[in-house]
């Protein structure tokens, strides 16, 4: 079979994005000539590339006069059955081009990135495009799950001498760089794939190959990323100078889902977020002591922010309408709890930060709820008791009307 060439540590090396394994070992002028698996692989990928980074009309001007056998393109995808989600998107990038070629020759014979034809056509696509990128991730991971699942169906893998088709065997490969322990034939790990450098990555799989795990670094930092094919559930940690930065749950490895936390050097959380596909429900800020400063959650008529004082007692109460575009302020005490704007009527002191050097807040007047005059930007330096004014806002009716001009 006309397979791409490849061996186990260049396939391990592309986890957990294994479809990339295609791109980089087949030549283009080549793919269709591929078995129709890896075939609707790799012409998936060029797809769902160009449509990710630039929409649908993108993919047509790239690729629609140098991708070679663009015309088969749908049958290709529909011959894989990881893909038939994707079909009707690529049925219909292909429907518009036989109407919209002559366009997409102009333009490239004039030989400059066609601005107006892309926002010609951008409200031809964009509801198909919203309706792609909904799902085009989660296709992508169940795609490396059938690679992983079939590798031999996908790529011409080099074979190591002393792996039986069954059982366990710990083997080197790479010049005695790469350590890879296989079961049944594949190497599920812990994968060792060290590099001169002294970096070390790994890559495992549990015995079935439905969770693939991969920890990469290099220059001080390093990932460690998750993924379970079938649910599309997934995680990672990104790690610098041997300290956990941030922690985020997913959806195939890109969506928010869950909990996501990032850290300060000495490991407290500075902000923590909770997602519910890709949706946000609440946003926490904290100081460097580890008290709340800031809380943002989802709400019927906004989003709600509720600004907390370094002892925990409630400053600012507000939420953002994003209908008026405007920020409405219910509830604005001081220190001691006075409510410095009864009935939405009076003055804003709304504190941003505190910290042994400094504090940083707002200043404002506020009618009806709604910021009307100047909103002030203040700071304090503790060291020599400085106070200035960093920047001024007019404000009218809730709606800015200057931007920021340094005081």
């Amino acid at each position: 079979m006309n397979l791409p060439r490849i061996d186990w540590s260049g396939l391990l090396e592309a986890a957990p994005y294994f479809n990339s394994a295609l791109i980089d070992t087949v030549d283009p002028e080549r793919a269709a000539q591929l078995p129709p698996l890896p075939r609707a692989a790799w012409y998936w990928d060029v797809f769902n590339g160009e449509v990710s980074n630039g929409g649908f009309t993108q993919y047509l001007f790239n690729q629609g006069l140098s991708l070679p056998a663009f015309e088969q393109v749908p049958e290709f995808i529909a011959a894989h059955p990881q893909l038939q989600e994707a079909l009707p998107f690529v049925q219909l990038a292909h429907q518009a081009w036989a109407e919209l070629r002559p366009q997409f020759e102009q333009a490239r014979r004039r030989d400059e990135w066609p601005e107006r034809l892309f926002a010609d056509h951008a409200e031809r696509f964009e509801a198909a495009q919203q309706a792609f990128f909904a799902l085009n991730h989660g296709i992508a991971c169940r795609m490396h799950g059938a690679i992983v699942q079939a590798p031999h169906e996908y790529f011409r893998i080099e074979p190591i001498d002393g792996v039986p088709e069954r059982g366990v065997a710990h083997v080197r490969a790479r010049e005695g760089w790469h350590r890879l322990r296989f079961k049944d034939g594949f190497p599920v790990g812990p994968n060792l794939l060290e590099t001169p450098e002294g970096q070390c990555d790994v890559v495992w799989f549990s015995d079935d190959r439905g969770t693939v795990e991969s920890e990469r670094g290099g220059y001080g930092r390093h990932a460690r990323q998750w993924l379970h094919f079938a649910s599309l559930t997934s995680a990672s940690m990104d790690f610098e100078a041997g300290r956990l930065r941030v922690h985020q749950n997913q959806r195939a490895l890109w969506e928010r889902h869950g909990l996501g936390q990032r850290f300060s050097a000495d490991g407290s959380v500075q902000q923590q977020d909770l997602h519910l596909r890709g949706e946000e429900l609440l946003c926490e800020f904290f100081d460097r002591d580890g008290g709340l400063n800031l809380r943002i959650e989802a709400a019927e008529q906004g989003k709600r922010r509720l600004r907390f004082w370094p002892d925990g007692a409630l400053n600012v109460e507000s939420f953002e309408d994003p209908d008026a575009g405007a920020t409405r302020y219910l509830r604005c005490l001081d220190r001691d709890g006075t409510d410095l704007a009864p009935g939405g009527d009076g003055r804003l002191l709304e504190l941003i930060e505190e910290t042994p050097r400094r504090r940083l807040w707002l200043e404002g007047r506020l009618r009806e709820g709604l910021l009307d005059g100047d909103l002030r930007r203040i700071e304090l330096t503790f060291r020599d008791g400085s106070q200035r004014e960093i920047s001024r806002t007019r404000y009218v009716r809730g709606v800015e009307s200057a931007q920021d001009v340094p005081a």
